[in-house]
């Protein structure tokens, strides 16, 4: 989650310096900034949504470009923690 901060603040530097030093600008340095904006946005849209919401019986894990995957409770066999990941077994998948 930080390094989208990081990379973001990196990508708006980078942005910023091409468009006061160059004579001649071109689409691309306009671009950089763009890139370091969407990094910032996302960063941003993590630290104010969680991961996982819980709620009515299901548990959703949130993304920001509409990636959402959603599991009943009840249909949760067994849950698995290995090197700081779970794992949500069902009948049909992980």
């Amino acid at each position: 989650m930080l390094a989208n901060l990081i990379v973001g603040l990196f990508w708006i530097g980078f942005g910023v310096f091409n468009v006061l030093q160059e004579d001649n600008l071109r689409w691309q340095d306009y671009g950089y900034l763009v890139i370091g904006i969407l990094y910032v946005g996302h960063y941003l849209y993590d630290l104010t949504n969680q991961y996982l919401t819980i709620e009515n019986g299901s548990i959703q894990k949130n993304g920001l470009y509409g990636f959402r995957k959603k599991v009943n409770l009840n249909e949760i066999l067994w849950i698995k923690k290995f090197a700081g990941d779970y794992t949500l077994k069902q009948n049909k998948e992980n």
